[in-house]
């Protein structure tokens, strides 16, 4: 291949086969959108899974001249190795038998490595395997932060000069948000007035339990907690202490999952996100938080203080009575809530998806030489 000659990239796009996209899905998305922003001289080709199929109603298109789409069976890839010069596996994950392809994988988190209490072992000895091998064939391992790459390097130590660390970026969906957006989003989702978000999924890790024992010991008058997210695992544990708390719709409601349009219009309505999980590879809610103008409550674990950057009131998440502290500084100090703002705009304006692709660009060319 010259080296003036487009590359031809392959990208596993099989996260997006789904109707409604979080976490890793979301990554995707962004990343393939902001690359055709940027590149409009490589070919990229997005791979789905055959066992994907069924949900092809779901497949991403970008439409961009150099973007196509492609079906491929784990196993029977000689033919999509011969098309290539390197593939991209985004979600910890590549195929077999892609030959002398250049492999780069996305790592995200680590978690499900570090306890069984943040998934079934089902899923942790899915990616116990999918790890190691990534560890064996890649040629790349791109992590989200700095914490997630040196937890995988200590269960899977790989040369330096095959690790880069590529933070995710801000949609630019995220920022100022008018007024009467933010009213009509609340009306559709029966969201009141005044009230305290937490976004993410409703699972053991995100801390919720803790969250809302920390709004249960606050006076009445507090606003009510809103939770954006999906039920995963440990999201049992959460319900029973809503219960057992006395917590009534009116001081904890669940919306499920919140489609991306009304995510902004969320976060600029909320007197504060409140976001201190037990661990976490990135966090992304936090920037897209700040990009909205929100005060946040963060964590003192995994990535959320680099991720942060100094712009979130951060607290030991162990601590059902630093959470509620926190709370209840953000909400009585004016002078808090306004440097929190301010500081949170600034982070989130260093963080673009533009970047993002541009960075992994850099190691998809490095890998094809």
């Amino acid at each position: 291949m010259a080296a003036s000659a487009p590359l031809r990239i392959g990208i596993d796009a099989s996260a997006l086969a789904k109707k409604e996209r979080t976490g890793v899905s979301r990554y995707v998305l962004s990343l393939v959108e902001a690359l055709g922003a940027v590149d409009g001289e490589d070919r990229f080709t997005l791979c789905y899974r055959m066992s994907r199929l069924r949900r092809a109603r779901w497949f991403h298109r970008v439409r961009r001249p150099n973007f196509r789409r492609r079906l491929f069976q784990e196993g029977f890839t000689p033919l999509l190795a011969r098309s290539l010069d390197v593939f991209h596996g985004p979600d910890a994950r590549v195929p077999r038998r892609l030959g002398r392809t250049p492999l780069v994988a996305t790592v995200h988190d680590v978690f499900s490595l570090d306890s069984e209490k943040w998934a079934d072992e089902g899923f942790r000895e899915a990616k116990r395997r999918a790890y190691a091998d990534l560890a064996a064939r890649a040629r790349f391992l791109l992590f989200v932060s700095s914490h997630s790459r040196d937890r995988f390097l200590e269960f899977h130590p790989v040369e330096a000069d095959r690790v880069r660390v590529v933070p995710e970026g801000v949609d630019p969906g995220f920022g100022r948000v008018d007024p009467a957006a933010a009213a009509a989003a609340r009306a559709r989702l029966g969201v009141p007035p005044e009230y305290l978000l937490f976004v993410g999924q409703i699972a053991a890790r995100k801390n919720a339990v803790r969250v809302l024992e920390a709004l249960a010991s606050l006076p009445p008058s507090t606003p009510p907690l809103v939770l954006a997210g999906p039920r995963k695992h440990g999201w049992e544990e959460v319900e029973a202490a809503r219960r057992r708390l006395g917590l009534g719709e009116d001081r904890a409601r669940f919306l499920g999952h919140v489609a991306e349009g009304d995510l902004a219009p969320l976060y600029a309505g909320a007197r504060a996100l409140l976001f201190p999980s037990l661990d976490e590879g990135f966090g992304l809610p936090v920037l897209e938080a700040f990009a909205c103008g929100t005060p946040v409550l963060a964590s003192t674990a995994g990535a959320l203080p680099e991720t942060a950057g100094g712009g979130a009131l951060l607290v030991d998440p162990l601590s059902v009575e630093a959470i509620a502290a926190g709370i209840g500084r953000i909400l009585e100090d004016p002078g808090l809530r306004a440097g929190l703002v301010a500081k949170g705009r600034r982070r989130a304006a260093e963080w673009t998806w533009e970047e993002t692709a541009r960075r992994t660009l850099a190691v998809y060319r490095e890998a094809a030489r």
